[in-house]
């Protein structure tokens, strides 16, 4: 008895303090590892939402653009004659 305590105290004084490192250095990893990705999702969400109404935008304007260029074209070219 006195030796199977003496080998368990050896064992639990190295081997606990190991062993609670690498489960803490484990769960701690996890816990960033999730709140990172949580973080990361939320900022390319909103990174995409404001990438669609830029592209939105620049669509309009284009649009608008190419409309009045046509227009003084059109009126450029058949105002004069009409």
């Amino acid at each position: 008895p006195e030796l199977t305590e003496r080998h368990l105290r050896v064992v639990s004084e190295k081997g606990l303090p190991e062993m609670v490192r690498g489960l803490v250095a484990r769960e701690l990893s996890q816990q960033i590892d999730s709140y990172l990705e949580i973080a990361i999702r939320d900022s390319a969400t909103r990174l995409n939402r404001k990438v669609v109404v830029m592209m939105i935008a620049t669509i309009a304007i284009t649009v608008l653009m190419a409309g009045g260029i046509f227009a003084w074209l059109y009126l450029t070219i058949y105002g004069s004659s009409g």
